[in-house]
């Protein structure tokens, strides 16, 4: 390191480089960034991601088969055309269950989605999967028996 000395005084020393202190400290930080296991939190998060996904997706086939099992054949009719694609499809939904009495199917979904009311379940992603997983049921309940009706 370079000294730099002011007035002919020990004491007052300015430096031109930073302290070595300072160069070890940045240094340090520096290799902790590198072993940060980024790639490992990746692969984590998306497992994650991805199980969170199936849950939903499977919770909303079981309501689908809840659904054909007690919707009206006009109902069940209307649910055909369903598509879970915007936040329409939830208001559809909503208004299909309020019909139908099924307050006790919304009110856990709401909970466990985190929503305060059921119009306001498009805006959580995981109802999207839930949804499709709930449409995916009807379909294919309705294909199984359409033509023996």
């Amino acid at each position: 390191m370079k000294k730099i000395r002011e007035n002919n005084s020990e004491e007052q020393c300015r430096y031109s480089d930073p302290p070595s202190a300072l160069k070890k400290e940045a240094e340090m930080v520096e290799e902790e960034v590198e072993k940060f296991p980024m790639e490992e939190i990746i692969v984590r998060l998306r497992a994650q991601k991805e199980g969170s996904r199936d849950r939903w997706l499977e919770k909303g086939r079981q309501e689908g088969l809840r659904f054909v099992k007690d919707a009206h054949y006009e109902t069940l009719q209307q649910a055909l055309s369903w598509e879970p694609i915007d936040s329409n499809f939830s208001l559809t939904l909503v208004k299909a269950y309020a019909e139908a009495e099924w307050d006790d199917i919304f009110s856990p979904l709401c909970d466990d989605l985190g929503v305060q009311e059921a119009e306001d379940l498009h805006e959580n992603p995981l109802f999207f999967e839930w949804a499709r997983g709930f449409m995916d049921a009807v379909r294919e309940c309705w294909d199984e028996m359409a033509d023996k009706l």
